[in-house]
């Protein structure tokens, strides 16, 4: 009996022993219980600026959410934005995300009228500390395109500036414009400046690339018409080559001179070609063909010198890479006008985001314009092209440095319209 009492008084020792030294139980030694899991949403953006984009246009932004919690974080329906933004690509909404895992959303910013413009995007969750985040979205809309297309510092402390501007919305040229239309700014310092009446036409020395893949060719014909709807467009003073890719590439004039001339003659011999139809060869060489099309316009004799490429943005097979087509592009001075185009039907939706994000970084990069063929009617798009590369206004003004990077930001007003671009070129 004494041996049976004893063990049973070791055992009860030894567990209060035990809990004494937090051996049992599932708590943190201090008596509190385990924190209860839970889900925690984070935004990568919490706010958007889209800048300023010319009306009638539009540009998209990607920012992702993330479970950084240690629960599964459930996200609702995401309610659609106040116009002109909305969520083009909705990855987010009735997902459940585990901890650490994300998903992505696409805003697009689409402005039709002149002005400055917010709005909030909420997104709605469990998370317990905030059932509802907040996205900020904030963009201006101009009714002006004004693009600066060429910086002549080579007689610095002299500068001049050559900018186009035209109403997208109208054939009008604002041949009106005076200095008192426009403002610049070196950085940050607003300059007194005398501006050369507008010059109309002014001619330019162009390569036109068009994609001749196999996620165009169901869409190869309307391409072909909003191309020659372009040509027909130029003045006799400018001079076009046209290039055509997939995994080959083709061009025309071959071999030589480099460009035909926008007479009567020479626009019906760019349409021809534009017209007839391309070997399918497999692969896209965008890159490769872009270098071609730069160094060809690089050739060109006039004024103003440019590329126009139409294309999904996704390279297949080139030698070159996007970065030596962006220092090509810079070293001889000319800009790419990128126009993304696709047939959707072709292009999964994770290459549609790349490659629209391609086409509006050649653009940005190389001081050109972006515009979506999707989002706009492809033979208005190279119209606003034509538009835009076909007048000039020049500013004239005197620089108070003569080295280094500089800021420039230049605008303009008409009537109740706006427009404005920035560039940040080196002087000399």
């Amino acid at each position: 009996m004494a041996s049976a009492f004893f063990n049973k008084f070791y055992i009860v020792l030894l567990s209060l022993m035990l809990m004494a030294c937090g051996g049992g139980g599932g708590g943190d030694g201090s008596g509190s219980p385990a924190p209860t899991p839970a889900a925690n949403i984070h935004l990568a953006q919490s706010n958007i600026d889209f800048a300023g984009i010319v009306v009638d246009s539009s540009s998209d932004r990607t920012f992702e959410l993330k479970n950084t919690g240690n629960a599964d974080l459930k996200i609702a329906q995401i309610p659609q934005a106040n116009l002109p933004f909305n969520i083009s690509i909705d990855g987010c909404s009735n997902m459940t995300l585990s901890p650490s895992q994300t998903c992505s959303m696409k805003v697009r910013f689409s402005p039709t009228n002149d002005g400055s413009f917010t709005a909030t995007l909420p997104i709605p969750s469990n998370d317990p500390d905030a059932s509802t985040v907040n996205c900020r979205l904030s963009g201006v809309g101009y009714g002006l395109n004004l693009w600066i297309n060429k910086v002549n510092s080579s007689s610095c402390p002299s500068i001049s500036v050559d900018v186009t501007v035209t109403n997208p919305r109208s054939a009008s040229l604002l041949n009106l414009l005076t200095e008192d239309n426009f403002q610049l700014y070196q950085n940050g310092q607003l300059q007194n400046i005398t501006v050369t009446g507008i010059e109309y036409p002014s001619p330019v020395s162009l390569a036109l690339a068009l994609d001749w893949s196999r996620s165009e060719l169901d869409i190869i014909s309307t391409i072909q018409a909003a191309a020659t709807s372009f040509i027909d467009q130029l003045d006799s003073g400018s001079r076009a080559a046209i290039y055509k890719f997939n995994g080959e590439i083709d061009y025309y004039p071959d071999p030589v001179p480099p460009f035909i001339a926008g007479d009567a003659s020479g626009k019906t011999n760019l349409n021809t070609y534009i017209s007839t139809s391309l070997a399918h060869v497999g692969g896209t060489l965008l890159y490769d063909a872009l270098i071609q099309a730069i160094d060809t316009a690089a050739q060109g004799t006039t004024d103003k010198r440019a590329v126009i490429v139409l294309s999904d943005g996704i390279d297949e097979g080139s030698v070159y890479g996007f970065d030596q087509v962006i220092a090509s592009a810079i070293a001889y001075g000319i800009p790419v006008f990128a126009i993304f185009y696709v047939d959707p039907n072709f292009t999964s939706s994770g290459e549609t985001e790349t490659g629209m994000a391609i086409m509006q970084s050649l653009a940005s990069e190389s001081g050109g314009q972006y515009y979506d063929g999707l989002t706009s009617d492809l033979v208005t798009v190279f119209q606003q092209i034509s538009r835009v590369l076909s007048n000039k206004y020049t500013l004239n003004y005197t620089s108070s440095t003569c080295s280094g990077r500089v800021s420039l930001d230049v605008r303009s007003q008409w009537d109740a319209l706006q427009g404005r671009e920035t560039r940040a070129p080196s002087f000399p």
